[in-house]
């Protein structure tokens, strides 16, 4: 449910404004720049909707031609993608979305141009901007864990439900009480950021582990959404159905030791919910449209040749190479972006598949037309597939009623019944790990003897961010100048993971902090040069 009791449908929608701002203008490159960040109300409490505005400008002598996509996340999760049309040098455009908040602190950052850097401008390292705002957490602290470094990781969907995004969106919730409760935590998009650069399996303990473990995490939590069990009974008038219905969820967790990669325990629970199903259309065929047919046939296919206007469509692709990771773009029939569906793990001969809503990168529904959806593999594009979207016959469904953790899915049943099970089960994970007595690591193992601030590249992240392996614990700050260096004879404790010795013969280049965790920090480079995952970085004293 909704904080505050409050049932409401939230419509995000996106708002561009276009403004003069009187500089000088000339022939070049564009250079774009993110020059305000504003939230209203300024003092948000938990649950109440907080419009957050960013304002876009062009300080370069050239014009941005085509569309710019401007995206807003709140602590690294994806929010929002806005686009402005074209910004001629000298302009400014705006753009808004909505949140709705949440205990704790948050950093909200809005990004210009990524992932994919479509646009060539004069200065490709000043598209982002962050700020920081704190929101009254609950009460409830876990003061037997708060020194802990918590990952979670995504949960497997074992339900065959039919309901999208389950083990993701139960892994986020988990996330989210943990993270209310004051616990340090990793999640899971920062874990699938590691595990693709590195190309670990995230189907492995062995792969989750490892990533946790290159964040800097002493626990990663991993599970299983057991079962989604919904009974309706409904009026039924055509298409749509006044419904009361019942649901039962079970959820499963599984602690495990980063450093010794061993389960600690093993916690279940249940939730209920019953009442009118609150979907805005009969579930049942919702559901039988997720499922009902397979893409998985060879290659990349789509369940179907066309859809109706607003239809889900749904893109597989049959792997018949080795296991890796794969992105999905959308794409128009003349070659214009339209949307990015984000990066799934296949295994040799499993099948991943992706569902589009019909709406570009800016939450706005597409035109019937034809489309192609384009399978990238991290270097190239290795297979395309066509497909049509035909004009509205009249039926209108809903994605979000049946994806997990979206606004309408909250206010139905099966929402219900999903929270009281993630809130018994992590009641259950935190009460575990306190009388496990988990030790976590000492901070000092993150640092180098002598005090020095030292670490390494532990990714090189698709959105052409760059993370270093220490953080606040290690006394790294925002604005913090680090030298990428050169070395031969690198030693590293195998426990720690920390830097016993190295011999410098070179300095690469230098880096910029620009957002820190705990245990990891995200930098742009200060030059031209070319990083590498496994680079030794050194604190520069100003």
């Amino acid at each position: 449910m909704m904080a505050n009791g409050m049932s409401k449908r939230i419509s995000i929608a996106a708002i561009v404004v276009f403004s003069l701002v009187p500089m000088a203008s000339g022939a070049g490159l564009p250079d774009l720049v993110v020059t305000e960040i504003n939230v209203q109300p300024e003092g948000p409490t938990t649950g109440s909707i907080v419009s957050i505005s960013a304002v876009i400008g062009n300080v370069g002598e050239g014009g941005a031609d085509g569309d710019i996509f401007v995206r807003f996340t709140v602590d690294g999760r994806d929010l929002n993608t806005s686009i402005i049309s074209g910004l001629p040098p000298d302009r400014v455009g705006s753009v808004t979305t909505a949140w709705v908040a949440t205990g704790g602190l948050h950093k909200i950052s809005v990004e210009i141009d990524r992932p994919y850097e479509r646009i060539e401008e004069e200065d490709e390292t000043n598209n982002s901007a962050s700020i920081t705002i704190s929101v009254p957490a609950p009460e409830i602290v876990y003061e037997g864990i708060g020194s802990l470094q918590i990952a979670v990781a995504p949960f497997a969907d074992h339900t065959r439900s039919g309901f999208l995004t389950v083990g993701d969106g139960v892994a986020d919730k988990i996330a989210d009480r943990l993270s209310e409760g004051g616990a340090h935590i990793f999640r899971r998009s920062e874990l699938e950021e590691v595990m693709q650069e590195r190309g670990l399996d995230p189907l492995s303990s062995e792969g989750i582990t490892e990533a946790a473990s290159l964040l800097g995490a002493d626990i990663v939590i991993t599970g299983t959404v057991d079962d989604i069990d919904l009974k309706q009974a409904s009026i039924r008038i055509a298409f749509f159905s006044l419904a009361s219905a019942s649901a039962d969820v079970a959820i499963s967790a599984v602690p495990i030791a980063v450093d010794s990669g061993e389960p600690i325990f093993t916690v279940s629970a249940e939730g209920h919910d019953e009442g009118t199903s609150g979907f805005t259309a009969d579930i049942r065929n919702l559901l039988s449209l997720s499922t009902s047919s397979t893409p998985c046939r060879g290659g990349l296919r789509t369940d179907r040749p066309w859809y109706n206007a607003g239809e889900a469509v749904s893109i597989g692709y049959l792997n018949p190479s080795a296991p890796g990771w794969y992105s999905l773009e959308i794409h128009s029939s003349t070659g214009m972006f339209i949307r990015w569906l984000g990066w799934k793990y296949i295994d040799t001969g499993a099948c991943g598949r992706w569902l589009w809503d019909q709406k570009d990168s800016s939450q706005t529904r597409v035109v019937p037309a034809v489309y192609v959806a384009k399978l990238w593999d991290g270097t190239s594009y290795v297979a395309s597939t066509t497909f049509q979207v035909r004009p509205d016959r009249g039926i209108s469904l809903s994605l979000s009623d049946i994806t997990v953790g979206s606004g309408p899915f909250e206010e139905t049943v099966v929402g219900a019944a999903v929270n009281r099970a993630v809130d018994r089960l992590v009641a259950d994970l935190i009460s575990g790990l306190e009388e496990a007595k988990i030790t976590p690591k000492a901070a000092e193992a993150l640092a180098p003897a002598g005090g020095r601030r030292e670490g390494q590249i532990a990714a090189i992240l698709p959105d052409g961010r760059i993370a270093i392996n220490i953080g606040a614990t290690a006394g790294v700050n925002i604005g913090d100048r680090f030298e990428v260096i050169e070395t031969e004879n690198l030693v590293i404790d195998p426990d720690t993971l920390s830097i016993i010795s190295y011999d410098a013969v070179g300095i690469e280049g230098e880096i910029v902090i620009v957002e820190v965790h705990d245990n990891v920090s995200y930098v742009v480079r200060a030059g031209e040069f070319t990083p590498a995952i496994g680079d030794v970085v050194r604190f520069i004293e100003p």
